[in-house]
């Protein structure tokens, strides 16, 4: 009786340990997914080391409430131990990789489920005979799943009369600096670096706040404009993400953009908007707001110049020249209709360089392994001479939509120079370092679509007589994720020597576009995470490069 007693003591000791690394897990998926109960409870289910720990704990349970002799216990205890092998497996990378943050909304979801799960306890404890009361305690541990359901729909209305305190009182805070400039960024992908580039030329001049890293929802922007500005604040510049249509506008209404700019619109994200039209309206509606004010376009998308040429306003486009294998056959022509076709030399202007009137371009460009020089134009006057140590053709056009809305601010050329080249580097966007061995590594894996993507493995293209390893899991959220990635992977094919496939995810659409481009299928590797990726890469020596693009979330497999 005594070795029973002790049996079920430490039988519920071991539910406890399992139920707080649920609880753990659970709400770190909850906090990874934005507070998605849907998407964390679809990521869960479809996770096979998830749906094995609850085959084994039902099967656990049904056998310690029918049976409660001591082999049974045993046996028990036994399919708990192997249900935490199960769930220490499931959460190796999800707790190594996305830590738990606990802010004050986490901190208030586990209040509720304290509560619930005490008022529980207390009533098996007062309901039910002693006897059993491990048995009915282990239920309760089991329904885990039921505890946090009901903790999340408590909290949720606490949440919305909280969220909506913290949004009046941005309001409140933006109404009262009737002087603060402030300026909006949209786009499917570059918002971000364009975002830290205009930040570090404003604040050459001005006293700016930025939204950090990618606090771009409007808790977070709320967040941002509660805690760092003041009446001193002289210029806010605020990145703009959405999920749906509608929440731009949303943004724009909330913060009162006096300009902005529009960086580019994807095929990325289309599983979440449903559409490339519907990502374009939405990206638009930062256009919209700004309607007859100051907006920046990037020219290089065919999306973003079409809203260039609707809009009504203030507009400035951006672009780069890039120079062409025939140049001096361009010339040839060029001058051929200067002088035989059209000897009106204001027609010619109109045809060749009104394209180039009132935009802000790059020209004469440089780009290499370590970064790029290239000369700035406005219309046909330049500007000056600008090296960046961002990588990438990509990096030079966000240099540019940058430059653009700082100049049109009154910002002279060398506090812009001075600004640009003081950033060095963006976090996981074409971030380049160097191993303790030597290796060269290019971390892309923020940028997760078609474009950025081209961009990156142009670069990796110019590390001559290295070794050029590309790792990635491929692109996500499009319309049609094996094509794309499909396309991806004959790029990929083209460039690198060197593979590594991450997860299952898109493996079968990279596979098929290496194949289309007969790349050595014996120099493609799998990892089932990135851990196993980075040891590879730690192994490595100077002689090799190699370039992560994208990162998948763990909920990705």
């Amino acid at each position: 009786m005594i070795v029973e007693i002790l049996l079920y003591y430490y039988y519920i000791v071991a539910l406890l340990l399992v139920s707080v690394l649920w609880v753990y897990s659970s709400l770190s998926l909850l906090q990874l997914e934005g507070y998605n109960y849907y998407k964390m409870l679809k990521s869960k289910c479809s996770n096979f080391r998830y749906v094995a720990l609850y085959v084994v704990g039902l099967i656990d349970t049904i056998l310690v409430v029918i049976y409660l002799d001591y082999i049974d216990v045993f046996l028990s205890l036994c399919l708990l131990l192997i249900r935490a092998i199960i769930y220490i497996l499931y959460l190796s990378n999800n707790m190594r990789r996305y830590k738990l943050v606990f802010t004050k909304r986490i901190i208030r979801f586990l209040s509720f489920y304290f509560v619930l799960f005490l008022l529980s306890v207390i009533l098996i404890f007062a309901l039910v005979d002693i006897l059993i009361v491990a048995d009915l305690f282990a239920l309760v541990l089991y329904f885990n799943l039921i505890l946090f359901s009901l903790s999340f729909v408590l909290a949720l209305p606490i949440e919305k009369i909280i969220g909506r305190y913290f949004l009046r009182k941005a309001k409140g805070v933006l109404g009262s600096n009737k002087n603060l400039f402030k300026i909006g960024i949209t786009g499917s992908f570059g918002k971000t670096t364009v975002k830290e580039i205009l930040y570090a030329i404003l604040k050459e001049q001005y006293n700016v706040v930025a939204t950090p890293k990618s606090y771009n929802t409007p808790y977070g922007i709320s967040m941002t404009i509660n805690r760092k500005i003041d009446n001193a604040t002289e210029v806010f510049v605020c990145e703009m993400g959405a999920k749906n249509v509608g929440e731009i506008k949303e943004l724009c209404e909330l913060v009162g953009v006096d300009c902005g700019i529009v960086t580019a619109v994807g095929e990325q994200h289309t599983e979440t908007f449903g559409s490339i039209k519907n990502i374009y309206t939405t990206k638009k509606e930062l256009a919209d707001y700004l309607h007859n004010k100051f907006c920046v376009f990037n020219l290089m998308n065919r999306y973003t110049s079409a809203m260039y040429s609707e809009y009504v306003g203030h507009r400035v486009g951006s672009f780069v020249l890039i120079k062409r294998a025939h140049k001096n056959d361009i010339r040839k022509v060029k001058k051929f209709v200067r002088t035989v076709l059209i000897k009106n030399a204001k027609v010619y202007k109109i045809l060749f360089e009104f394209p180039k009137a009132y935009n802000y371009y790059a020209k004469s460009l440089k780009v290499t392994e370590c970064g790029s020089n290239f000369d700035v134009y406005f219309g046909m006057e330049k500007l000056g001479n600008i090296t960046t140590t961002l990588l990438g053709l990509h990096n030079v056009l966000n240099v540019i939509m940058a430059v653009a809305i700082s100049f049109e601010m009154g910002i002279d050329f060398y506090k812009i120079k001075k600004g640009v080249e003081s950033v060095s580097k963006i976090e996981a966007r074409l971030e380049k370092f160097v191993t303790k061995k030597g290796a060269v590594v290019i971390n892309n894996g923020y940028n997760s679509n078609i474009n950025s993507a081209k961009s990156s493995l142009a670069v990796l293209k110019l590390f001559s007589g290295k070794t050029k390893v590309v790792i990635t899991p491929g692109i996500i959220e499009t319309q049609d994720d094996f094509s794309f990635n499909r396309e991806f992977a004959k790029i990929v094919g083209r460039i690198a020597d060197e593979v590594i496939i991450v997860k299952d995810k898109n493996k079968n659409a990279l596979i098929s576009g290496l194949s289309d481009v007969c790349f050595d299928m014996s120099r493609v590797y799998f990892a089932k995470s990135f851990s196993d990726a980075r040891g590879v890469i730690d192994m490595a020596g100077s002689d090799y490069v190699f370039l992560i693009e994208n990162d998948l979330p763990e909920n990705y497999k």
